[in-house]
């Protein structure tokens, strides 16, 4: 059995409840993964944890890219968030969960953070998001159904 560090970062209680669960389906579904999750509410508890950390890595990362900025202002977003993990630990999977839904926005997150999931929230049922997470596991690209269609 292989254990996976998660890192959920997400403001919204009931979110980062739903990403675990479903971590959980996927542990009690096959034997195959194990998982240690990490949880953390806002760009700087996220970053303190970055910061804190010769070895800063996680296998994958769930991002929230609607989170209030950073109390020095440096982190207006967690796409700036995205953009640190990206440089402290650039093998770690980044998966984006957004409520953002235009073009634009999403060809902006593929651009800057180049993700290993792109999930629109809105478009999340449980069954979505554990076979979301499963692709990524599998190194398989994860997009809900609006962000393939923007695509």
């Amino acid at each position: 059995m292989e254990n996976l560090n998660i890192l959920i970062v997400d403001d919204h209680p009931q979110i980062a409840e739903s990403f675990k669960l479903a971590f959980e389906k996927i542990a009690k579904g096959g034997n195959r993964y194990d998982f240690t999750i990490t949880e953390v509410t806002t760009i700087d508890s996220a970053n303190n944890l970055i910061l804190q950390s010769n070895d800063f890595y996680f296998d994958v990362i769930l991002l929230d890219i609607k989170l209030p900025k950073s109390s020095d202002n440096k982190l207006l977003s967690g796409e700036d968030l995205g953009l640190e993990i990206r440089k402290h630990a650039p093998k770690s999977k980044i998966v984006v969960a957004t409520t953002y839904n235009d073009n634009h926005r999403i060809n902006n997150i593929f651009k800057s953070l180049n993700p290993e999931g792109l999930l629109i929230k809105n478009d999340l049922t449980p069954k979505a998001l554990v076979n979301a997470i499963e692709e990524v596991l599998e190194d398989i690209p994860a997009y809900t159904k609006t962000v393939k269609r923007l695509l």
